[in-house]
């Protein structure tokens, strides 16, 4: 856990990433990993100072189980609101489900990234575990919210129709979920790139939403999967967008 600001906590999970905002008496979270980084997510919210009762809200960029894994346990034991974009909230209720499966994943299991993949999510849950957030609720886009920091709502469809990334505009830090990553266990490379490309519900819109990021004076990125990234933005976007890494 690096604390990359007073009281942001960026945390590198096993595979995924999670972002801790610490208040005065509250905390929120961005994102939850995986179901089976429970106790280490606990952790990390006590490790900043707070209890897990303390988690008044969680901002989800996008509900794959990798990143919602233990929102609905913290909306049930602690009545952790659970805040989305609105195109976001039917898929956290899995009204609709927009996720890579072990069926579309099966033909690139020959490859041992994807196996090495497969096996670790099988492991931390998943697709398995029901992830699924009995109730939540939609946070305004382009706006800050009431949260420290005063995050603003980004929105980058593509990964999911309702993915957001958000943008701590005096920290001049991103946090961008699974729009842009830094590095994943299917792919060999280090630094701004995209996810492979059976990952995304919308790979073109995914493309498309990149250019939301370029012109950001950011000083961190705090990626969904991978390291904490400084760097030219714009220059990276663009490079991103000639191209998905593998």
């Amino acid at each position: 856990m690096t604390e990359v600001a007073d009281d942001l906590f960026f945390v590198r999970g096993m595979s995924s990433n999670w972002v801790i905002i610490g208040g005065s008496d509250t905390a929120t979270l961005i994102d939850t990993g995986y179901p089976g980084d429970a106790e280490l997510l606990d952790a990390s919210v006590e490790a900043a100072g707070f209890k897990t009762c303390d988690v008044s809200s969680i901002l989800v960029t996008h509900a794959h189980a990798d990143h919602i894994g233990s929102a609905e346990r913290y909306r049930r034991e602690f009545g952790t609101r659970i805040l989305a974009l609105d195109t976001e909230v039917g898929h956290l209720k899995r009204e609709f489900l927009e996720q890579v499966s072990p069926k579309t994943a099966l033909p690139h299991l020959i490859k041992p990234r994807f196996a090495r993949w497969m096996h670790m999510a099988v492991r931390k849950g998943h697709g398995l575990d029901d992830v699924t957030v009995a109730q939540a609720a939609a946070v305004p886009a382009e706006q800050p919210l009431p949260f420290p920091g005063a995050p603003i709502a980004i929105p980058t469809p593509g990964h999911t129709r309702g993915h957001a990334a958000y943008w701590f505009a005096e920290a001049r830090i991103l946090v961008s979920g699974d729009a842009l990553i830094t590095g994943h266990e299917t792919s060999k490379r280090t630094g701004p790139q995209m996810l492979h490309t059976v990952f995304h519900h919308d790979e073109p819109g995914a493309l498309r939403s990149l250019a939301r990021f370029a012109g950001l004076d950011a000083r961190l990125v705090l990626p969904g999967h991978g390291d904490v990234w400084s760097g030219d933005l714009t220059v990276a976007v663009n490079r991103m967008s000639e191209g998905v890494a593998a």
